[in-house]
């Protein structure tokens, strides 16, 4: 049987490019980093502290997965109709998805997506070339 997997959201970034990139609004990255925690890692405080370190949470980056039954196959949003992806696969929505855009536990951030007062944000730091 085939499974639907994640996709990854990737983005490309060069030395060229300007020494930040915003995918999550500036002053709304900055109101989470304000209440990041102290870490003892030396690098892990680096990257969190960095400014080219990169920002984003589920309404910046739509999470997605990569749909290998559906027709045509490719990336999705979480977000599609239930009766689209029921369609490729009877039963499948449900399988995967214990509500619209949330995935079932493993592919889930486990408890922490039921919270009503806990926000999940992501960083990603780009390695330099060269440095």
């Amino acid at each position: 049987m085939r499974h639907l997997f994640y996709a990854l959201v990737c983005i490309l970034a060069t030395p060229a490019l300007a020494s930040s990139i915003d995918i999550m609004p500036p002053a709304k990255a900055a109101q989470y980093k304000a209440l990041l925690p102290s870490v003892w890692d030396e690098e892990l405080h680096t990257i969190l502290h960095n400014s080219e370190t990169m920002w984003y949470d589920a309404e910046s980056i739509v999470p997605s997965y990569q749909d290998s039954q559906g027709d045509p196959e490719g990336n999705r949003p979480n977000t599609i109709d239930p009766v689209l992806i029921d369609l490729a696969v009877p039963g499948g929505w449900a399988s995967l998805f214990s509500e619209t855009g949330k995935f079932n536990f493993p592919f889930r951030s486990g408890g922490a997506d039921l919270s009503s007062n806990l926000v999940k944000i992501n960083f990603w730091s780009v390695p330099k070339m060269n440095g």
